[in-house]
C-alpha cells in the first residue's frame, strides 16, 4: 500500500437511501474530495466483474483505486461512496487498511427502500421481471436481504467504534437538510459553516428505460469484453483491461447513453395495509434491533406504525 495514501472516511451505503445527492453535496465542500465516479468499489470483497480478491489482483486494482484521487488537494480529506461496502468482508478490508478510517451509513424507512429499489430494478436496471413488487419479494429474496441494516451497522461499531460511525437517516435530512449536513460536516471534522447549493433539490429520482431494445444492445456491448475473455480463456487479463483509459472512455460512453435513454417514473406502490404487513413480516425485528444498537427510536423517526 502506498504510504501517501490515506482514505479518511467510507460510506457503507445502502441503495436509494439518498446517498447519490449526499456525495453530490459533499464534493461541493472545499475541504473533501470525492471523485466524479462515486462507486470505486475498490473494497468490494466481490468485484462486479466477477473475481474475488487475490494478493495480485489488488495490487493492481490498489494502484487503479488510488489514481481516481490523484487531484485531492494536500488540505482535503478523501472519501469513497461505494454500495458494496455494506458486505461485512468488505468492512473487515477497510478496517485492514484504515484502522482509524470514519465510516457513514446510510439508511431509511426499510418499506420505502424496499420499493424504491424495485422501482429501480424493474424499471431501470431490467432485472427484475415480477409482475408486482409482492411477487418480486418471493422471486427475488436479496430486496429484503438488502434492506436490513442491523448487521452490517452491528459490525461497523465493532471493528470502528461508535466515535468512528455516524449513521444517517433520509427521513431525518428530509425535515431539517440544513442540521443534518452540518452534523456529517462535524462527524468529518470540516467547516461547518459551509453554505451548500441545490440542498433541497432531488437527485437519482425514479426512472425508466424509454427504449428497450437500445438498452439490451448497450447492456449486450458493455458485458462483451468480458465475456470474449471468458471464452478465450483469457479472464485474468481483464484486471488489467479495466486499469486502461481506453476502458475507462468505453464505459464513459456507455454510462452517458444509459442515462440519455431514462424517462421520469410513475412509481409502484404499496397500499398503507400491504406497508404495515410488509414491515411487520420482515422489517419490524432488524428495526427494534437497529434502534436498540444506536440507542435511537427509529420507528419514530421513519415515522413507522406497528
Amino acid at each position: 500500500m502506498d504510504n501517501w495514501f490515506l482514505l479518511n472516511f467510507a460510506c457503507l451505503w445502502f441503495p436509494k437511501c439518498g446517498t447519490t445527492h449526499i456525495a453530490s453535496m459533499l464534493m461541493q465542500h472545499p475541504d473533501i474530495y470525492i471523485p466524479k465516479q462515486k462507486e470505486l468499489n475498490g473494497f468490494t470483497f466481490k468485484h462486479s466483474l466477477g473475481w474475488e480478491w487475490e494478493p495480485l489482483i489488488l495490487k493492481n486494482w490498489y494502484e487503479y483505486y488510488t489514481n481516481f484521487f490523484k487531484n485531492t488537494k494536500p488540505w482535503q480529506i478523501k472519501g469513497d461512496f461505494s454500495v458494496h461496502y455494506v458486505d461485512t468482508r468488505s468492512i473487515d478490508m477497510l478496517k485492514e487498511y484504515y484502522p482509524n478510517l470514519k465510516v457513514l451509513v446510510f439508511i431509511r424507512n426499510p418499506v420505502e427502500k424496499l420499493i424504491s429499489n424495485y422501482n429501480f430494478a424493474k424499471h431501470y436496471k431490467k432485472y427484475i421481471n415480477s409482475a408486482t413488487l409482492l411477487h418480486a419479494i418471493s422471486d427475488y429474496p436479496h430486496l429484503i436481504d438488502n434492506t436490513r441494516y442491523y448487521k452490517t451497522i452491528k459490525h461497523a461499531l465493532n471493528l470502528f467504534g461508535k466515535e468512528n460511525v455516524y449513521v444517517w437517516v433520509l427521513e431525518r435530512f428530509v425535515k431539517n437538510p440544513e442540521k443534518e449536513m452540518s452534523l456529517i460536516l462535524d462527524f468529518l471534522d470540516v467547516d461547518q459553516q459551509f453554505k451548500f447549493q441545490w440542498l433541497n433539490s432531488k437527485t437519482n429520482a425514479a426512472k425508466k428505460v424509454k427504449y428497450i431494445g437500445l438498452h439490451k444492445i448497450v447492456s449486450e456491448i458493455a458485458i462483451l469484453p468480458w465475456k470474449l475473455l471468458n471464452f478465450f480463456k483469457l479472464r485474468r487479463l481483464k484486471h488489467y483491461l479495466v486499469m486502461t483509459s481506453i476502458c475507462r472512455k468505453f464505459f464513459w460512453w456507455i454510462k452517458k447513453i444509459k442515462h440519455w435513454n431514462v424517462m421520469p417514473l410513475k412509481k409502484e406502490t404499496l397500499t398503507k395495509k400491504e406497508k404495515k404487513i410488509i414491515y411487520r413480516k420482515y422489517f419490524m425485528k432488524d428495526v427494534e434491533k437497529t434502534s436498540n444498537l444506536l440507542s435511537i427510536n427509529l420507528e419514530k423517526i421513519r415515522n413507522i406504525k406497528n
